[in-house]
């Protein structure tokens, strides 16, 4: 039993080993669906997110496409605001005309350097968006003939696109593998369960009181009570009533520990059996 309790227990470290492993490759495929999600979610709706005509929450209520909650959105919105300051701040004091429509470029000329590089799509969005609402040069009367595009300022496409079928593929192996990873999670977890319970077994065996409660009646009609009648004569209960009361009592300790054991066998293949459906429903 002493070594099967330690098989028990070192299965149980090998078990805890590879579920901390998948519970941070989980976390880390979750966190990667995350960005993007939400870098999506914040592409499509830049605008009402800049203008602020609409709360987040009506926002996320029309958008079809995302699944994550305010609460998930939270830090990346955090982080827009916080891109909107700055490029508001950027661009401020300047005409529409004056800076150029490439942010790289505007950051080159302007010499700004920006707080959050990793985010420098978003900040290139939000720039194009904001550049927009800046106010035109005042037309002098000579260029007055001079007209530009209606389009000359408007954000580039190429920026808000959705995304080609490579990305949407690449996305969805990614989805693919935080679910196989999720389920690799349970079900490490399960196994470490039912390891413990089996552990605990071996702490608390089954049928252990019922065991000794057996032999503790054998004890008595086998051993106790007919050693009573030693230092009787042997002629004393030589009558067929005690005769019949000792095999009667011999024969009912022996009924107890069958009774006993069938159950106890039958308990431990019932259990197998659960044990063994469990698993199949797991796998």
């Amino acid at each position: 039993m002493a070594s099967e309790r330690k098989g028990i227990e070192r299965r149980m470290r090998e078990l805890k080993n590879d579920l901390s492993a998948k519970q941070k490759m989980y976390k880390n495929a979750e966190l990667i669906l995350l960005d993007e999600d939400a870098d999506d979610f914040i592409i499509d709706n830049l605008e009402d997110l800049i203008s602020k005509e609409k709360t987040v929450a009506e926002i996320i209520e029309h958008d079809a496409y995302n699944h994550r909650s305010i609460e998930e959105l939270k830090p990346y919105l955090e982080e827009l605001e916080q891109i909107i300051c700055e490029v508001e701040e950027m661009i401020s004091g300047y005409y529409r005309e004056d800076i150029p429509n490439d942010f790289k470029e505007f950051l080159e000329e302007s010499g700004v350097k920006v707080s959050l590089a990793p985010k420098i799509g978003l900040y290139e969005s939000v720039y194009y968006f904001l550049k927009r609402s800046l106010p035109e040069r005042p037309v002098n009367p000579l260029m007055a003939s001079i007209s530009f595009p209606d389009d000359a300022f408007l954000i580039r496409p190429d920026l808000l696109s959705s995304a080609g079928p490579d990305s949407i593929q690449a996305y969805r192996e990614k989805r693919k593998n935080r679910d196989m990873l999720r389920d690799e999670v349970t079900i490490l977890s399960l196994q470490l369960e039912e390891q413990q319970k089996i552990l605990e077994d071996y702490a608390k065996p089954s049928g252990f009181y019922g065991g000794l409660l057996v032999l503790f009646y054998a004890s008595i009609v086998g051993v106790a009570y007919p050693t009573t009648l030693l230092p009787y004569p042997s002629n004393y209960y030589d009558d067929v009533a005690t005769k019949w009361l000792l095999i009667t009592l011999f024969i009912s300790q022996l009924v107890a520990l069958f009774v006993y054991l069938t159950i106890e066998i039958y308990k431990m293949k019932k259990q197998r059996r659960y044990l063994e459906q469990h698993w199949k429903s797991i796998i």
